[in-house]
């Protein structure tokens, strides 16, 4: 085999090597949404279920809000990317339990026809925050669940709650990647179309609440954890629950307690 043989192979074998690269590139970015978001992961019948809380469901300028009406203090809920608000029902249950009025926000997507993108649901933000100025309450509290931690800090940008719980938040959906994928050779800030982040936080000054299990396997503890610190309010605090899981945080004993303490504290 001649010198110019293998040089000619070398240059072959490079460019499928390359255009391998930008193939499944191109096909990482295209694709990332449905890595992103699961509505189908919920339960179907999860919205017949939550009819039963007596909710009212409103569509407001296109999204889906589910709403109670039970005391001075409303709760508006961001959830996760797996399943829909309906699946959420024992949060809504605990709320009524404590006489907390609530406002549970679906994305665009996940009850309708519209494609799920950052933007979308950041419309949603904007829908859900047009139906509070049609409402009274006294006090106002913002929750998330996960991806809702990017919503609910955009949300403050809008109108300032008086306390904010976020349950397994993170700091960037990038930051997300780059913990699973340290390694990669694709630049996670580049793939990642629909970067949500918290970082609209680190102005925010009332009471905050952050829960996040150490051992959480889908959103790292220690974002969880950065984010706690980042932000600068001088009356938050953290319950950081050993060995809890992602999905599992609320379920261990005290945790949901602890939450709606907080919640409902003056």
């Amino acid at each position: 085999m001649t010198i110019d043989t293998v040089f000619s192979i070398w240059i072959r074998v490079t460019r499928i090597l390359i255009l391998v690269y930008f193939g499944f590139g191109a096909y990482l970015f295209f694709n990332q949404r449905n890595l992103l978001y699961f509505p189908a992961l919920g339960d179907p019948e999860a919205c017949e279920a939550f009819a039963k809380t007596g909710a009212e469901k409103i569509v407001q300028n296109g999204t889906m809000l589910y709403y109670k009406k039970n005391g001075g203090t409303i709760v508006v809920f961001y959830h996760g990317n797996g399943g829909t608000a309906c699946d959420r029902k024992f949060l809504a249950d605990e709320f009524d339990r404590d006489s907390l009025s609530y406002l549970f926000v679906e994305y665009a997507g996940y009850a309708d026809d519209r494609e799920t993108t950052k933007e979308n649901v950041l419309q949603d933000v904007r829908n859900a925050d047009d139906f509070l100025r049609t409402i009274s309450y006294e006090k106002l509290v913002f929750v998330s669940e996960s991806l809702g931690a990017g919503p609910l800090a955009y949300h403050t940008t809008r109108r300032l709650p008086e306390k904010i719980a976020l349950i397994a938040p993170y700091t960037r959906i990038s930051d997300i990647a780059k913990a699973h994928f340290p390694y990669s050779l694709y630049p996670a800030t580049l793939l990642v179309r629909d970067d949500f982040n918290t970082v609209l936080l680190d102005a925010f000054r009332g009471e905050t609440l952050v829960i996040h299990g150490t051992a959480d396997e889908i959103i790292p503890f220690e974002l969880g954890k950065r984010l706690y610190e980042m932000i600068p309010s001088e009356r938050k605090e953290s319950l950081f629950v050993s060995g809890a899981t992602h999905n599992m945080v609320l379920n261990v004993p005290g945790v949901m307690e602890s939450l709606l303490r907080f919640l409902r504290s003056e």
